[in-house]
């Protein structure tokens, strides 16, 4: 018996990349069949079966990133800060849309569970960095998520990975509520 095996009969979770933390335009496994993800065009990715799209543009001293995802609950992008690709320890921005309310906040992961003690997926302002990221527009539309923002690529953050202009390890996710659990519904990653 697989991990991947025992991953999809005792979980919601349809497909994991070939490594959970790391994918390169590589086929995947799934319940279901051989996936792939791939970076579909210059600044966008398509992943979890189109449930996800990532789109981003390198600006002069920061990048602007838009997450959408098919789902009303909250979605995140993350960006590993380890050379394996791994998500702890990590870097994400975690948003969600309630009450036609954007909540956009800058997490730093050192664990698999909600924040206790600074340990866990905690923001970065409560383990005493920054909420260094810039809302630019949000929406939530017939099942559809959509949150652009930006961010330094280098914000001076200990907590915050320094993203590069050339290749970087992006994890992104989403949950099918507002509620964050430390469980995600889906997730992929790749390298861009």
């Amino acid at each position: 018996t697989k991990m991947r095996d025992i991953i999809f009969r005792n979980t919601d979770i349809k497909e994991l990349p070939c490594n959970v933390f790391y994918a390169v335009d590589a086929t995947c496994y799934s319940n279901q069949t051989l996936v792939n993800v791939p970076v579909t065009e210059p600044g966008t990715a398509t992943l979890l079966n189109g449930r996800y799209i990532l789109t981003w543009k390198l600006l002069e001293s920061e990048i602007e990133l838009n997450m959408t995802a098919a789902t009303t609950g909250w979605v995140a992008v993350g960006f590993s800060t380890s050379f394996q690709g791994t998500m702890i320890p990590g870097d994400s921005i975690i948003g969600l849309i309630s009450n036609n309310q954007t909540y956009l906040l800058d997490y730093f992961m050192n664990n698999r569970q909600p924040c206790s003690n600074g340990n866990g997926v905690c923001t970065d302002e409560s383990l005493g960095g920054e909420n260094n990221i810039r809302l630019i527009d949000s929406f939530e539309n017939n099942g559809y998520t959509s949150i652009t923002f930006r961010r330094k690529y280098n914000t001076g953050d200990q907590l915050d990975a320094i993203i590069s202009q050339s290749e970087n390890i992006i994890l992104v996710a989403f949950g099918e509520t507002d509620t964050l659990n430390g469980h995600l519904s889906s997730n992929a990653s790749l390298v861009v």
